[in-house]
């Protein structure tokens, strides 16, 4: 079975390409043009330290991720790169591109809230016609595509495929993060940028490390930008959390880790100032995947976000494939997520509040054998419901899909 990705984001694609081959399928991920130039810090590079191994099986485009490709892209280009494949990935911009190509996605999956562009209101003036030629091929592309993929507890992506009457199916996630053992690196690789933090660690006897974009001033308001969006990650919480931590804890020397990453960090650094935890708190430069799955198993306890349930993001399964206890909000029942999912829930420690970060904090540094316990049963769920297990649930609906497309 070949298998063509179109549209990475954030290197899922390439991460699930990685576990498509591993189960012996012909897996090939298609890049925008200059686009791993352009978004160095998600080009697949960055996402192994093993690039000889991956380089054949990724491909250059001649379209740019950009509105202007619609009025004289090379489609004859695209369409011949393409159709050799029995099942064709899109997300994003990936989506328009194919529509002007003519050509149909078997699966398309959701970049942002509101599928990107289709939610988007048309700018009045000059951008009024490339913004509703964009929205138009947009909605055109992710229309025709026979299945949307959701992923478990990303509610308001969910709302707009069900006002769009979208064919849509649920998954936990998508096999965003590669980490078998044989990808997992040794200390012994060179990487200044890790080794440089793992030396400022060196004297800490607890590590809670946060790796999430920090971005979270606008929580009590629609997000800037975006159309009727509500979206924060709460970083607030964790950093006054730790801090009456702090002031509890048991250790010599308890360090929070976190990553000069996002909009909002000059806030959290006026907070933390503030909260008097500055010599508590190590700061990394913003960090590739690889080498943030370097940096993770120095963690004693990983913090995500502190809002929402976000269960299919970058830091849970990173976390959880590090085999790492993770701090998480948690909106949704067991029973309601395996209802929709067909899985059990991940095993985050539900964190909703300053008070729930200092209780568990308190309780997983008094007891290293329960955080090895927890940390264990989320690299168990990640293997079977985020990681190859997944991957081979979208290959049995892979076969259900070709032999739909047969009749």
């Amino acid at each position: 079975m070949r298998v063509a990705f179109f549209g990475d984001m954030n290197n899922n694609f390439f991460s699930f390409m990685r576990h498509l081959r591993d189960l012996g399928l012909d897996a090939h991920l298609f890049l925008y043009k200059m686009q791993d130039t352009n978004q160095p810090r998600w080009a697949p590079t960055s996402d192994t330290y093993e690039w000889d191994k991956w380089a054949p099986y990724v491909h250059h485009t001649p379209m740019r991720c950009h509105w202007r490709e619609l009025l004289g892209g090379r489609f004859g280009r695209l369409r011949k790169q393409l159709r050799d494949f029995d099942i064709l990935f899109a997300s994003g911009f990936a989506a328009a591109l194919l529509a002007r190509a003519g050509m149909r996605p078997d699966f398309f999956m959701p970049y942002s809230i509101g599928f990107e562009i289709i939610k988007n209101r048309p700018r009045r003036g000059l951008r009024y016609f490339s913004d509703t030629l964009l929205r138009s091929f947009q909605l055109k592309g992710v229309k025709s595509a026979r299945r949307i993929v959701l992923m478990t507890g990303d509610y308001q992506t969910g709302q707009v495929a069900r006002e769009l009457g979208l064919p849509a199916r649920e998954y936990t996630t998508i096999p965003m993060v590669y980490a078998p053992l044989t990808e997992l690196p040794d200390t012994a690789i060179p990487d200044p940028t890790v080794d440089h933090v793992l030396s400022r660690l060196t004297c800490a006897d607890f590590v809670v490390s946060s790796h999430v974009r920090h971005d979270w001033i606008n929580y009590d308001g629609t997000y800037p930008g975006s159309f009727n969006i509500r979206y924060s990650k709460r970083t607030d919480i964790l950093l006054r959390g730790f801090a009456k931590f702090v002031a509890r804890s048991a250790s010599a020397c308890a360090r929070l880790l976190l990553c000069d990453y996002g909009a909002d960090v000059s806030h959290s650094k006026e907070l933390i100032d503030q909260l008097g935890i500055t010599s508590h708190v190590v700061w990394s430069p913003e960090l590739k995947r690889r080498q943030i799955m370097r940096l993770i198993p120095r963690a004693d306890v990983c913090a995500g976000e502190f809002m929402d349930a976000c269960l299919t993001g970058g830091v849970v399964l990173e976390s959880m494939a590090a085999g790492k206890p993770l701090l998480n909000a948690l909106t949704i029942s067991s029973d309601e997520y395996r209802r929709r999912s067909g899985s059990p829930i991940p095993p985050v420690i539900a964190c909703n509040s300053v008070d729930d970060v200092v209780r568990n904090l308190l309780d997983l540094e008094a007891n290293p054998s329960k955080r090895m316990r927890i940390g264990q049963a989320g690299r168990d769920w990640f293997d079977m419901f985020a990681g190859r297990g997944l991957a081979e649930t979208f290959v049995r609906d892979f076969h259900e899909l070709i032999q739909t497309k047969a009749r």
